[in-house]
């Protein structure tokens, strides 16, 4: 709610999503001024660097991902992509709609597509290895 009140102040073109963790950091720690204000026990500045260090994940790390994934599901061969996309494309593939176009059973399709993300996975997490990437 907070991003929407201050879309004004984003440049478009820009990086949202630096814009938009800046200013969840600014929030955060305003918010924190305010409970040590109040006596309320707050972690160090220190602590709470640390640890903004640690969840954020950069851009540039989602481009990765996204560029590792992308050359991943170009692995693939055409039958399971075809299977991925019918599940996660869109909003309608359930798996009762993706059991009743392929003709195979739910319990098949769950081994299959947990089969399906588990390659994904390990060969997203290969690929991010050999370019230096984050895993």
């Amino acid at each position: 709610m907070f991003l929407w009140q201050k879309m004004a102040e984003f440049e478009a073109g820009s990086n949202f999503g630096a814009w938009a963790c800046t200013v969840a950091y600014y929030k955060v720690l305003d918010h924190r001024r305010k409970l040590k204000k109040d006596g309320v026990l707050v972690f160090n500045n220190d602590l709470c660097e640390l640890l903004t260090e640690d969840s954020i994940e950069l851009p540039q790390e989602v481009d990765q991902k996204r560029s590792a994934l992308s050359q991943c599901l170009g692995k693939l061969n055409n039958g399971e992509r075809e299977l991925l996309l019918a599940r996660y494309q869109n909003k309608k593939g359930s798996m009762d709609e993706v059991s009743q176009i392929t003709g195979r059973s739910r319990a098949s399709l769950r081994v299959t597509l947990s089969r399906l993300r588990d390659k994904l996975r390990n060969c997203i997490i290969q690929r991010l290895a050999m370019e230096g990437g984050v895993a």
